[in-house]
């Protein structure tokens, strides 16, 4: 359907479009108001929205995004050279927000980048809240989302088994150098999962000022660089109240271009895994000062590699003689070593939304330290499950029946023995 102006939907189900995306905007229209609420649509083998150079406000609430074969929603600017994005902006008047609440996107994929949502924007501006993306993909960057804009705001979210063949397995955020972005409380879970580890970056951020609040990301595992997170060319970051736990990766944090200013501060560092060319954090042209982090059971032979670090008020649970740097200058004010267990270090539990199995969104915040581990095998395996259910009751039903026969045929031995014995005693009654 091609749109020329407003458009509301509500309480809508489609199933099995193809070939061309549901909604399609006209090029060079006038400023365009989408609104949806209550919609389910699912096996839809193209996009659900797509645009080209139109000033769009797009909000969708309440609504659900079930198997696509590509983006459900892509916008994409003809005024930008994507190979060369941020020196590549044209002057643009157009006014582009895209809000999305209480949505789930899930198993959907595209062979671009952004499996659920592509926005590649000069002035696009991205709200995400209450949303889960579960099991989405792409053949290139942003397993769930790709944004390329302005400013953005991801809160209260979850990304699960999300998977990118190159980089940004869950996100990939890039914009200007005044691009501005704020995440909080957010999920980043097996994305991607340990059987299928993807390329690079669980989570990807690029250029600008950005602030990220508790972010809880586990168990996520990557062949390359960035396991638990990627920043590059930013202005300014401040990194509050985050837990990384279980990410296995070349290494875990991939920072660029910090400089002391930056803040860093409480965030629990816990059980992940890194190889000893690139450490747990690899600080590239970056100073860094980390406050109030607790490094616990880490599998790493280097914890910092290149730059300048700074721990200051930390906790460590090796020793202070150990070799922890690579190529790297190390400044230590009043930090704890030798840390034995855990169970020394009780760690703040700070506030997450964990993930959940099919994108319906947790009743209440989490204020657990680790999140739940058995979501993305609810979510994946689900069919793994009902084989194995199926092979039970078969073996069940197999012991069962051979219990059966071994009873029936007891009773008839029973039978004939019996049978044997009225014979003997009717010939013996004969001869009397």
């Amino acid at each position: 359907m091609l749109i020329k102006g407003n458009l509301t939907f509500k309480y809508l189900a489609l199933s099995h479009i193809y070939n061309s995306p549901v909604l399609s905007v006209a090029p060079q229209s006038n400023q365009i108001h989408l609104t949806g609420t209550h919609l389910n649509f699912q096996n839809i083998f193209s996009n659900f929205f797509y645009s080209t150079n139109s000033k769009i406000l797009t909000s969708i609430s309440k609504s659900t995004f079930r198997k696509f074969t590509d983006s459900v929603i892509k916008v994409q600017s003809q005024n930008i050279n994507r190979k060369h994005y941020r020196s590549n902006f044209e002057v643009s008047d157009k006014n582009e927000e895209f809000y999305f609440s209480q949505c789930v996107f899930e198993r959907t994929r595209t062979n671009t980048s952004g499996g659920a949502i592509s926005i590649f924007s000069q002035t696009a501006k991205l709200n995400i809240i209450y949303c889960g993306f579960t099991i989405c993909g792409a053949t290139m960057n942003g397993g769930a989302v790709e944004f390329q804009g302005s400013e953005f705001s991801i809160e209260k979210s979850c990304y699960l088994g999300c998977l990118a063949a190159q980089m940004g397995q869950a996100v990939d955020l890039q914009g200007f150098d005044d691009f501005k972005g704020q995440i909080s409380y957010i999920s980043v879970q097996q994305c991607a999962p340990a059987r299928s580890p993807g390329l690079s970056q669980s989570f990807f951020l690029r250029h600008g000022t950005h602030v990220i609040i508790g972010m809880n990301s586990s168990s996520n595992f990557i062949k390359d660089t960035g396991a638990s997170l990627c920043i590059a060319y930013t202005n300014g970051l401040k990194l509050h109240f985050s837990s990384f736990i279980g990410n296995q990766g070349a290494n875990c944090f991939w920072l660029h271009h910090l400089r002391d200013s930056d803040e860093l501060y409480t965030c629990n560092i816990v059980k992940n895994t890194a190889g000893a060319n690139l450490g747990i954090f690899t600080l590239e042209n970056s100073s860094a000062i980390f406050s109030a982090f607790y490094f616990i059971e880490n599998v790493a032979p280097t914890y910092f590699v290149s730059g300048f670090a700074t721990l200051s008020k930390c906790a460590l649970d090796v020793k202070k003689s150990a070799k922890l740097l690579k190529g790297c200058q190390l400044q230590i004010v009043e930090t704890v070593w030798g840390i034995k267990s855990l169970k020394q270090l009780p760690l703040s539990s700070y506030i997450t939304w964990e993930c959940w199995a099919l994108g319906a969104p947790s009743p209440s915040p989490s204020q657990s330290l680790v999140p739940v581990d058995h979501a993305l095998e609810e979510a994946v395996l689900g069919v793994w499950v009902l084989f194995v259910i199926v092979a039970i009751g078969l073996v069940a039903f197999y012991a069962t029946l051979l219990v059966v026969l071994k009873v029936t045929e007891q009773k008839d031995n029973s039978n004939e023995n019996d049978a044997m014995l009225l014979s003997m005693d009717a010939k013996n009654i004969v001869k009397l």
